[in-house]
């Protein structure tokens, strides 16, 4: 080991230490792209590489193309001898290039460092790249057709870019699933990049949109939901597009943007034919008129009220109600008594609940009971 690092012996412990970890750590820590550090780190992979086979070159440069350790079943799917593999990845261990998780049959091998990985990756010709890629992209496919990242990876290597553009899509859902919604962003960004025509659809988008939204960003998700709506309304008519901008608006209120979130909430409101007051006087108005007929006569019941246009609109009211809460309570509150007495109209159980329960809470938060 002193050898290989150039060192000599009967040097003091401590400074050995410290000379050990800068020659291991020199390739990481001298400035990417500049002479210095390509010179170490060629240097020292040069040293390591030196003597042996082109088998078990080949074999690094298998593991340096994956983008995260690969399992050990799936690198013996993609080596020309499986039979030979144990005893060239002992080899590539010994000479400190390589590396294995100690877990038996679901052990993974990656490159002992990053410097490793990158200076051979440097090194390789674009012919036997494609190849190495193609290889790895033939043992997921029969192997591991579930890691859809890693598959992108490969993918787009060898410039099967629309194939690569779906499996990010499909790694996005599989990081929403874990609630890893930066991840499934990047996914998407992506996706939408290699493929103008994911980018158009508003499905995926509001997908993006609800990444956004989920991590706090609340004025990107509510551009994104309105993108999705725009791109749904030029397929299926504005009256597909009313919760993409229901939920644009509370996006937009939600983080400052009351301006456009309440223009898109009027917008809303209009198509769905449900009229809005225009000044805080007409406001209050409307306020004490909506509570006092709810007080002194029951709404009645609409026959086959649960169409999609109820349904929307209940959700546009909600959406009012619960945004403009803290920005303008009188107006909310004409939300919320138009919400709770078309709730009462269509028999809605679920929306019914929650208007009692906002009223609760602001009689609650008001010291009566």
């Amino acid at each position: 080991l002193l050898g290989d690092f150039g060192l000599r012996d009967g040097v003091d412990g401590s400074r050995l230490a410290v000379l050990v970890v800068r020659r291991l750590l020199g390739p990481a820590l001298a400035p990417r792209g500049t002479a210095v550090g390509r010179a170490t780190a060629d240097a020292l992979v040069a040293r390591r590489t030196a003597g042996l086979s082109t088998r078990r070159l080949r074999l690094l440069d298998l593991v340096a193309a994956c983008p995260r350790p690969i399992a050990w079943t799936l690198l013996a799917e993609a080596v020309d001898r499986p039979s030979e593999l144990f005893d060239d990845f002992l080899a590539l261990r010994q000479a400190g290039l390589l590396r294995r998780s100690d877990e038996g049959a679901g052990a993974c091998v990656w490159t002992y460092h990053d410097v490793i990985r990158e200076t051979r990756l440097s090194r390789l010709p674009a012919s036997l790249a494609d190849e190495l890629h193609r290889c790895l992209i033939r043992a997921h496919d029969e192997h591991a057709p579930d890691e859809h990242e890693v598959l992108a990876h490969h993918l787009e290597r060898v410039g099967e870019t629309s194939r690569a553009a779906g499996s990010l899509t499909l790694a996005a859902k599989q990081a929403i699933d874990r609630l890893a919604f930066a991840s499934a962003a990047t996914h998407f960004d992506r996706a939408f990049a290699l493929d103008p025509a994911l980018d158009r659809s508003w499905e995926l988008q509001t997908r993006r949109a609800e990444c956004d939204a989920s991590r706090g960003l609340s004025r990107s998700a509510g551009e994104r939901f309105q993108r999705a709506a725009a791109l749904r309304e030029q397929r299926d008519g504005p009256s597909a597009t009313l919760d993409l901008r229901s939920r644009a608006a509370r996006e937009l209120i939600r983080c400052g943007q009351i301006a456009p979130g309440y223009e898109i909430l009027r917008q809303l409101m209009r198509r769905l034919g449900t009229r809005l007051p225009n000044s805080q006087l007409g406001t209050l108005a409307w306020s004490a008129a909506l509570r006092a007929r709810l007080m002194l006569r029951e709404p009645t019941r609409i026959a086959a009220a649960s169409t999609p246009e109820n349904l929307a609109r209940l959700d546009a009211l909600w959406t009012g109600c619960t945004s403009l809460s803290h920005i303008n309570p009188a107006l909310a509150d004409v939300f919320l008594l138009r919400h709770l007495a078309l709730a009462l109209e269509v028999g809605d159980a679920a929306h019914l609940t929650r208007s009692l329960t906002f009223e609760a809470v602001a009689v609650a938060t008001l010291g009566s009971s």
